[in-house]
């Protein structure tokens, strides 16, 4: 996650983690991995930043900057499709691109 992306997620989580602290939330991350000096890919390709549950209502959010041409394609695209599996599973999947996206998101909730 780049500088500016971090910077998103910083806001998102802070905002979690204070006006909307009565959900269950969890950030998730895919460092690289070695096993006997290869790379190993993590099973959560495309998983959002962060996910969780408000009020019964699986949530899963996707930071990402304005800048919609930045990343890797093949990353963006898996993204988008785990992002398509969450909705048909009846959650919710949003990109956030700042932390108001995400109180906008929440509110139908409350």
């Amino acid at each position: 996650m780049s500088g500016p992306e971090q910077a998103v997620l910083k806001a998102v989580w802070e905002l979690l983690q204070t006006k909307y602290k009565h959900g269950h939330w969890d950030r998730v991350s895919s460092p690289a991995k070695l096993y006997k000096g290869r790379p190993v890919k993590p099973k959560n390709l495309g998983m959002a930043d962060i996910v969780g549950c408000l009020h019964g209502q699986y949530v899963a959010i996707e930071c990402k900057t304005e800048d919609r041409h930045s990343g890797n394609p093949d990353t963006r695209k898996r993204q988008a499709e785990w992002g398509a599996d969450v909705v048909k599973a009846d959650g919710l999947y949003r990109i956030a691109r700042s932390a108001q996206d995400v109180d906008d998101l929440l509110k139908e909730l409350e």
